[in-house]
Formats: structure tokens, sequence, C-alpha cells
């Protein structure tokens, strides 16, 4: 079972195309979003919990993550908030009798030297469907749209600058 969570509609049907087998949208209510995923579950909780935005929502995003595992389950955080942002929405009683984990993750925790020439081959072989995690194409001079919908949070998923 995987749930993803999102604001966006187009990203949520992207996730389902990759994999995600129940969606949430999440209407910047927490509390509504952990209830939909505790319903999915059936109270239980997720076992695990990955935290991808990173951005000013970030709290909101990270509280949903944290109260959606379950007992002794592992919140991954692995969009870097904002710098100025310097606390976590975590309740130290939950976390501490629930025995719930937090862990901080970068670049996906990968082996580059072993990790990036298997996930090439599991691409050349057709394993790995890159090509689905690509929203938009660029020339090099539409570098301005690439970050103006980087800064909008919504237009894309995944932006390419071609270099031809």
């Amino acid at each position: 079972m995987i749930v993803a969570v999102d604001l966006h509609p187009e990203k949520l049907e992207m996730a389902r195309k990759l994999g995600a087998t129940h969606l949430v949208q999440n209407h910047h209510d927490p509390d509504r979003a952990v209830e939909e995923i505790m319903d999915i579950t059936w109270g239980r909780g997720t076992d695990y919990s990955i935290e991808v935005v990173g951005t000013e929502q970030a709290m909101e995003t990270l509280s949903i993550a944290f109260r959606a595992i379950r007992k002794a389950g592992t919140m991954c955080f692995v969009g870097v908030g904002a710098k100025h942002l310097t606390d976590l929405p975590i309740d130290p009683y939950t976390l501490t009798i629930w025995r719930k984990k937090v862990i901080g993750v970068l670049f996906g925790d990968s082996q580059f030297q072993t990790d990036i020439p298997r996930y090439i081959q599991l691409m050349m072989d057709g394993q790995i469907d890159l090509d689905a995690v690509i929203s938009k194409e660029f020339r090099l001079d539409g570098i301005n749209e690439v970050v103006d919908n980087v800064f909008a949070g919504n237009r894309v998923a995944r932006q390419i600058i071609r270099y031809d």
C-alpha cells in the first residue's frame, strides 16, 4: 500500500501512474489528511512516511507525515525546509510513547559510485521509466519559466532543460 498526499490533483495523478495505490488530496487541513490516511490504513498508520516538499509548507506536511506513521514507524525528512524554520511540529510525548522515528535523508542516502550505475542499467533495461516523472522540457532560453515554475510550486513535478 502506497499513499500519496499532495495539494495538486495533477501531481496525485502522476503518483498513481508511478505506483501509488491510494491518493489523499491535502486541502491545507492536516487533521483531515491524517484522518483519511488512518481510514486507508484501518487506523494503524503507515510504516513509513516521506516528507519531500521542503518549502514554506513544510510545517504542515511534516505534521501530516509524523502523525500518519504507526507505532514504531519512521518519518523520513527529505525536503530541505526553509532555513529560517528551526523547529519541527513533532509532539515529544507521542514520539516517545509511540516509539516513532524521525530521520533526515540527503540524496536518498545513495551510494553514488554503486547506485547511479545501477539506476542507469535499470533505466536501460526498461525497469525504471524516468520519462514518466518529467512534466515538461525546456530549451535554455526558457530558463525563466523553469524558475517561475519552481517558485509557483504547483505547475510541474520535474523539469528538464535541454542544451541542444
